[in-house]
């Protein structure tokens, strides 16, 4: 039985010391702080927790609190018969390092740090208790600190159910002022569906942290292979970089999900990567029916369109007065104009160009064109699907003399 807050100790095993703890400790967590010589001048505060294991001595586990505000963590041998006692390991956590006041901040290898490990296992433990399910911690992703009335962890952790797939979650967790407790603040899954998001019914809604979502992943990954199966390419999914999310009807199970991903031509060392904007229905089956997920659309965005480009939403183009895609796009107008209209204008330049990606991508122009020697401002809009060398003209219309400020 354990006495004076002590746990039975095992051989080989590292037993959890309760407080309130005994002397011994405190003297052992004294001692290590004064040897070390890393971190001049540190004072011990607390001691926060403690653990012990038989290993030809005692090896004592204390994390401790220091005068400075920091936590640090130390490992200190000790064999009584030989009156030795050596500090083994003596580092500041990164708990406590990098959060300020108000503002939280990214933990550098939180993936590998045993503290925000031990704060992601404490949350799926929390949850399961809760919720009454039983998943089983698989590893960190990332972590936030922020320092609150003590301190506040924002975890990406992945998690699973026995037998199935790995899913990525968020929990927040906070550790008060003063006490040594744990709180579970939050724990929900990345991919919700766009109601739990957040979204009016219909409405597109911004997936957090897609670029960490595994399922988001997958479904970039299905994307591709899917492409490379219909068009017979070779492009090698890279990564990732935004996503939305929307009810395929309003109020039902089905969803569509509009993915910006990088991609590059070719599994090659040194092969040409490109932006493309996927879409992905999934939809709610019953068991035997297949996975539910279709590829609607698969759209390479052109060279100098900007990666915050998500489906439904037009985007400017930089540099569109040089860029030569769309400068070709502004002349086909100009052509198709001519042909329907019968008309004789000549192409000028391009001021300005935005898109929009739908069913393969629309391009509204601002451009300028000639015609018995005076030139107007013409807006066009073009719509391209790339992957079927489709182009159509839907609008062309004069804005007007050319400005001043045009020339």
């Amino acid at each position: 039985m354990a006495s004076n807050g002590v746990a039975d100790t095992v051989v080989g095993g590292i037993e959890t010391i309760s407080p309130p703890f005994p002397a011994e400790i405190e003297d052992l967590a004294r001692f290590a702080v004064e040897t070390q010589k890393e971190y001049p001048n540190l004072v011990l505060k607390e001691v926060i927790k403690a653990g012990k294991q038989v290993v030809s001595g005692i090896k004592y586990y204390i994390t401790l609190e220091a005068d400075d505000g920091n936590h640090y963590e130390t490992q200190i041998w000790v064999q009584e018969w030989l009156h030795k006692k050596e500090v083994l390991v003596f580092k500041r956590l990164l708990l406590g390092a990098y959060g300020s006041l108000g503002a939280p901040e990214d933990i550098p290898d939180a993936a590998t740090n045993l503290e925000v490990i031990e704060l992601a296992r404490f949350a799926v433990n929390e949850h399961n208790k809760q919720e009454k399910t039983n998943l089983e911690f698989k590893g960190v992703v990332k972590a936030s600190e922020q320092v609150v009335a003590g301190y506040l962890y924002r975890i990406v952790l992945k998690a699973a159910k026995p037998g199935d797939v790995c899913r990525f979650y968020e929990a927040k967790v906070l550790l008060p002022a003063g006490v040594h407790v744990k709180v579970l603040l939050d724990f929900k899954p990345l991919l919700q569906t766009a109601k739990q998001l957040g979204a009016i019914s219909g409405q597109a809604v911004d997936i957090p942290l897609a670029p960490f979502n595994e399922e988001i992943i997958h479904l970039a990954q299905f994307a591709v292979d899917q492409h490379n199966k219909k068009e017979h390419t070779t492009l090698v999914y890279k990564r990732v970089v935004k996503a939305t999310m929307r009810e395929q009807i309003p109020g039902s199970l089905n969803h569509i999900y509009h993915i910006i991903l990088e991609a590059a031509e070719s599994a090659l060392l040194g092969a040409h990567t490109r932006f493309y904007a996927a879409d992905v229905l999934t939809m709610f089956l019953p068991p035997g029916l297949g996975d539910g997920r279709v590829l609607l659309d698969f759209v390479p965005l052109l060279k100098g369109q900007t990666k915050k480009t998500l489906a439904g939403g037009f985007v400017d183009i930089p540099d569109a007065s040089t860029n030569k895609d769309i400068i070709a796009l502004a002349v086909f107008a100009v052509d198709e104009y001519n042909k329907e209209q019968g008309k004789h204008l000549e192409f000028k330049k391009v001021l300005s160009a935005k898109s929009q990606v739908v069913a393969g991508v629309n391009y509204v122009i601002n451009l300028v064109a000639g015609e018995d020697g005076q030139d107007s401002e013409y807006k066009a809009a073009v719509w391209v699907k790339e992957w079927e060398n489709f182009k159509k003209l839907t609008s062309f219309d004069r804005i007007g003399p050319l400005t001043t400020g045009a020339n």
